[in-house]
């Protein structure tokens, strides 16, 4: 590429941009096979659709709302989370809780003294799992 006339305060020393007139000045050069002469532009030719790489693309559905679509759903990998094991265990610990303090009703002495520390030591677990981040935690994907 040729830089020529470059006048002071143009950036086309550092882009090695030609100006408009030496362009005219040129013969236009001709495409080869075509027997055309090229303007020195770029030209643009639509190509086939490319075959879908599993990208995702932010767009607008049918009343403007942004949306995320994704350019080959069909071929788009599908997850399930499943929370039941969790469910179960939490299940168990009320379930011994609510034992524990039926048996606490009826026992006295050091007998409801352990009970009673069985029944702190099972609220205390109940508590720490009966919540959405334990869940989440251990959720079992599949």
């Amino acid at each position: 590429m040729q830089i020529s006339n470059i006048q002071s305060g143009q950036n086309s020393a550092v882009y090695g941009v030609r100006l408009v007139s030496d362009i005219s000045e040129k013969e236009p050069e001709k495409v080869e096979g075509s027997g055309e002469r090229s303007h020195g532009r770029d030209e643009y030719i639509p190509s086939e659709k490319d075959e879908p790489i599993g990208l995702y693309a932010l767009s607008q559905d049918d009343e403007g709302d942004p949306k995320i679509y994704h350019d080959s759903p069909e071929k788009s990998e599908s997850c399930t989370g499943n929370t039941d094991k969790v469910d179960r265990e939490i299940e168990r610990l009320r379930k011994r809780a609510e034992q524990i303090e039926q048996r606490l009703a009826s026992a006295e002495g050091k007998e409801r003294e352990r009970l009673e520390q069985q029944l702190k030591s099972v609220q205390t677990e109940l508590s720490q799992k009966d919540n959405d981040n334990y869940r989440r935690q251990h959720t079992m994907f599949s």
